[in-house]
């Protein structure tokens, strides 16, 4: 299959616990939102941790969360690989899908 220019593209990133798989993927209309919710998830996820007395600073689980960066995707590749019908519909409502 060729290229088509014409095709929208989304931002995807990921955050996982380091050594584990990923506990959220973030598939957003700009690259700057889906940062910015990741960010969020993360910071979010590493309260929760020092609440349940899992660390001892709210910073060092922040230090124990990786996420992929920003990476631009094709319609096609979201559809096919991240989202399923359903979520790409909310994607398209919303402009921001958490998986």
């Amino acid at each position: 299959m060729g290229h088509n220019p014409r095709q929208r593209h989304y931002y995807v990133a990921s955050a996982w616990w380091r050594g584990c798989d990923p506990f959220l993927t973030v598939v957003s209309t700009t690259a700057r939102k889906t940062e910015n919710a990741v960010m969020k998830a993360v910071r979010e996820e590493a309260q929760w941790a020092y609440d349940d007395g899992s660390y001892e600073r709210v910073y060092e689980a922040v230090d124990d969360i990786r996420w992929s960066g920003v990476f631009p995707e094709t319609e096609d590749f979201v559809r096919n690989n991240i989202l399923d019908s359903s979520q790409m519909a909310e994607l398209k409502r919303n402009l921001i899908v958490y998986v």
